[in-house]
């Protein structure tokens, strides 16, 4: 993901895709520990058919907004 929050998945076959993603405070300093939820998203996306099968154009898909999350302290 870059900074400005955009993200970008190469060879992706058209169709519909769920995407999913939580964003949770930092851990307790064990590695692959979460803390509390902060925010999550629950979409869909169609990626359409390209006209010759390829392009190295970006698909823009609109702006994924996060929800705050149901963050258990």
């Amino acid at each position: 993901m870059a900074p400005d929050g955009r993200f970008r998945v190469e060879d992706v076959t058209p169709g519909k895709y769920a995407i999913h993603a939580q964003v949770h405070e930092p851990g307790n300093g064990v590695p692959g520990t979460f803390g509390p939820e902060l925010a999550n998203i629950d979409t869909e996306i169609t990626v359409p058919e390209i006209p010759g099968g390829r392009s190295d154009e970006p698909l823009d898909v609109g702006t994924i907004e996060l929800k705050p999350g149901n963050p258990v302290r």
